[in-house]
């Protein structure tokens, strides 16, 4: 299995998630059909995109204090990270925001957590 990777050009530093998230909106832009009447077109259709960054939200299980501790730590990271995920694909991200909530269970020590953030390119 592919284990999602975060990297830091600017220090520079990578760290290798130990569980990938299970859960994630889509990091990339969607297009919106727009009807733009005149001849160019003829009142069609057309697609229309925007180089605003994309809202991306993943979350999932956090197993140990150093996935928690990690987490918390790149995502308190002032500038934009690369993400690779399990499909080899790699964002740069300024992630936002980590909600973390306690899961009690049976003698184990287990978080879920989101993450915010934004896409602002892909590599």
């Amino acid at each position: 299995m592919i284990r999602w990777q975060f990297s830091d050009s600017t220090v520079p530093e990578t760290w290798t998630v130990p569980f990938n998230p299970n859960v994630m909106s889509s990091p990339f832009r969607k297009t919106t059909k727009e009807s733009m009447p005149g001849a160019i077109n003829d009142g069609r259709p057309r697609a229309l995109s925007t180089d605003t960054p994309v809202e991306w939200t993943f979350g999932g299980v956090m197993r140990t204090q150093f996935h928690y501790d990690e987490m918390l730590r790149w995502v308190q990271k002032p500038n934009e990270v690369q993400i690779t995920d399990h499909l080899s694909r790699t964002f740069v991200v300024l992630l936002t925001q980590l909600e973390i909530t306690d899961v009690h269970a049976k003698n184990l020590t287990k978080w879920t957590y989101v993450t915010h953030g934004f896409v602002v390119g892909y590599l």
